[in-house]
C-alpha cells in the first residue's frame, strides 16, 4: 500500500451516534430535497409530454439503472463497510469503475436494437444509446461519493445532487416545452449526471494517481462482488413489474403505471433509502460490538415505524384525491397502483433494516441468498399471471414481495440473535396508530363523498383526519417512544445504541 490509510477504527461509540445522527439528518434533508424536487420537475413533464413517451423512457432508465449497478459492482459500498482504506485502493477502484463504465457503454451501444425491439420500441434505440452516456460520467465520481458517504460527509452530497436535479430539471422541462418528447428526459439525465459528478469533484476527498498495483482492491473486489450479486437481484426484483407492463400492456399503460409508482419510489427513498444509507454505515462502526448492533437496529426500526410506516399508509389511503390533484383527471387509474405499492413499502420499511445488518456484519452471502429465492418467487408468481391486466399483475407481484418476509426475520433472528419479540414492542403502537389512520380515511372519504365535497377540499379533510388520529393514539398510548425517537433528530435521546 502507499499513502497514509483512511482509518474509521478505534472511533468510540458516542462519536459514531452523533455523527449517525448528523448524518441521517443531511441525508434526509438530502432525499427529501432531492425527491421533492424530481417529483415536481416529473410532475410538470408528464403533464406536458404524453404517457407513452414516459413509458418507452421508463425502459431506457431500467437499462441504465442496472448498468450502473454493474459498474459500482459494490464497491462504494465496499468504501463504506472497510474499517481502513488507502489512496491507492481507491486509485485502482476509480480504474476499475472506469473500465467498465467504458465496456457497458459500448456494449449498450452495440445491443441496443436488440433491447429495443425486445419490448416493441424500436424507435428509441438513438434515445438508449445516447442517454448510456451518463453510464460513463457517473462512473467517475462513485469512489468520490462513497468516500463522503464513508465519513458522514452528506452536506456536500446533499448540495450536489439538489442543484444537479434542480438546474437538469429546468432543462427537461424547457426541452419538452419546445416539442423535444422523450429527448428532453435525455438531455435531463445527461445534465443530471453531469452536474452531480462536476459539483462532487469540487470537494475532493482524494487526488487520483495512476495506480501501478491492484493487489489491494482484492478483499474490496471480493466484498464488491458479493454486493453486485445482491444488487442485480435487487434490480431485476424490484424492475421486472415495469418492463412486464411495457412489453405486455405497451407505452401508454406502462407510462399510468409509471406515473403511480413514481411518487411511491420517491417516498420510499426518502423515508427509507436515507435511514438505511446511514444505517450501514452506522451498523459497520458497531459490527465489533453485538449488543450495540443490536440496540442500534431496534433503535433503526423503531424510527422507520414511527415515521415511514404512517407516511406510507395515509398515501395510500388518500392517494385517488393525492393523484387526480397532482397529475390531473387524466392520470386517475394511476392511483391504483400508488396505493398498493405503498402499503408494500410500508412492510419492506422494516424489514429492509435484515439486509443491512447482514451486510454490516461482513456476511452480505446471507442477502445474496434471500434475494435469489425472492427473485425465484417473483418470477414464478408473475410467470402464472402472465397475460393478464395491470391490476392482477400488481396483486401478484405484491403477494410475491410478502411471501418471502417470514424467512428475513427469521434469518435475522437465528444469524445475528434480533428477538422478534423485542422488534413487536417497539413498533406495534406505530403500527396500530398507522393502521387507525388508514380506516379513519376510509370511512372520513364516504361520508365526505356522500357530502359532495369538493375534490381539494376533501384532500385536506382526509390528511387532517389521518394526522389528527395518528397524533392522537400516539399521545395517549405511545407517548414515552414518541419522545425517545424524536430525542435521537434533537440530542435529548441518551442514546442511539
Amino acid at each position: 500500500m502507499t499513502g497514509t490509510s483512511i482509518s474509521s477504527s478505534g472511533v468510540p461509540a458516542g462519536g459514531v451516534r452523533q455523527k449517525v445522527v448528523t448524518g441521517l439528518v443531511w441525508l434526509l434533508v438530502q432525499n427529501a430535497g432531492l425527491k421533492l424536487i424530481t417529483l415536481a420537475i416529473f410532475t410538470v413533464l408528464a403533464r406536458i409530454l404524453d404517457p407513452s413517451d414516459l413509458g418507452a423512457f421508463a425502459f431506457v432508465t431500467t437499462v441504465l439503472g442496472l448498468a450502473g449497478i454493474v459498474v459500482d459492482q459494490g464497491l462504494s459500498e465496499a468504501v463504506v463497510q472497510r474499517r481502513e482504506i488507502w489512496p491507492s485502493q481507491l486509485d485502482a477502484l476509480f480504474v476499475i469503475n472506469l473500465g467498465i463504465a467504458v465496456a457497458l457503454t459500448l456494449g449498450i451501444g452495440i445491443a441496443a436494437p436488440a433491447l429495443t425491439e425486445s419490448v416493441g420500441l424500436p424507435e428509441i434505440t438513438p434515445v438508449l444509446r445516447v442517454t448510456s452516456l451518463g453510464t460513463l460520467m457517473s462512473a467517475m465520481y462513485f469512489s468520490q461519493a462513497g468516500m463522503l458517504r464513508r465519513d458522514f460527509q452528506y452536506r456536500w452530497l446533499t448540495i450536489s445532487q439538489i442543484v444537479g436535479a434542480t438546474l437538469s430539471g429546468a432543462l427537461g422541462i424547457w426541452l419538452a416545452l419546445e416539442g423535444g418528447g422523450v429527448w428532453s428526459l435525455t438531455a435531463q439525465s445527461l445534465a443530471q449526471t453531469a452536474i452531480t459528478g462536476v459539483l462532487i469533484w469540487a470537494v475532493p476527498q482524494w487526488q487520483f494517481r495512476i495506480p501501478r498495483d491492484f493487489r489491494g482492491t482484492r478483499e474490496l473486489v471480493s466484498y464488491g462482488l458479493s454486493r453486485l450479486g445482491a444488487n442485480v437481484l435487487d434490480f431485476a426484483n424490484s424492475r421486472v413489474l415495469d418492463l412486464l407492463v411495457l412489453a405486455r400492456l405497451g407505452p401508454a399503460i406502462a407510462g399510468l403505471y409509471v406515473v403511480g409508482v413514481r411518487p411511491q419510489v420517491a417516498l420510499m427513498q426518502v423515508l427509507s433509502g436515507a435511514v438505511l444509507d446511514v444505517a450501514h454505515n452506522g451498523f459497520s462502526r458497531l459490527a465489533a460490538n453485538r449488543s450495540a448492533l443490536l440496540a442500534a437496529y431496534y433503535k433503526s426500526v423503531s424510527v422507520s415505524a414511527a415515521a415511514a410506516v404512517p407516511v406510507f399508509v395515509v398515501v395510500a389511503a388518500t392517494a385517488p384525491e393525492l393523484v387526480e390533484i397532482v397529475f390531473g383527471p387524466s392520470y386517475a387509474t394511476s392511483a391504483t397502483v400508488l396505493a398498493p405499492m405503498c402499503l408494500l413499502s410500508a412492510v419492506q420499511a422494516m424489514q429492509f433494516y435484515n439486509g443491512t445488518l447482514f451486510n454490516a456484519l461482513g456476511r452480505p452471502s446471507i442477502s445474496l441468498k434471500l434475494l435469489m429465492l425472492k427473485v425465484a418467487v417473483t418470477f414464478i408468481t408473475l410467470g402464472v399471471v402472465n397475460g393478464a391486466g395491470l391490476d392482477v399483475f400488481l396483486k401478484a407481484y405484491i403477494g410475491s414481495q410478502l411471501a418471502t418476509s417470514p424467512v428475513s426475520f427469521y434469518l435475522v433472528r437465528r444469524v445475528v440473535g434480533v428477538s422478534l419479540v423485542a422488534v413487536l414492542s417497539c413498533t406495534w403502537r406505530f403500527l396500530l396508530g398507522s393502521a387507525l389512520a388508514y380506516g379513519a380515511v376510509a370511512g372520513a372519504r364516504s361520508w365526505l363523498l356522500a357530502m359532495g365535497v369538493g375534490l381539494w377540499l376533501r384532500c385536506l379533510t382526509l390528511l387532517i383526519v389521518a394526522s389528527s388520529v395518528y397524533a392522537g393514539f400516539l399521545a395517549l398510548a405511545a407517548r414515552r417512544q414518541t419522545l425517545e425517537i424524536v430525542g435521537l433528530f434533537t440530542g435529548r435521546s441518551r442514546q442511539l445504541t
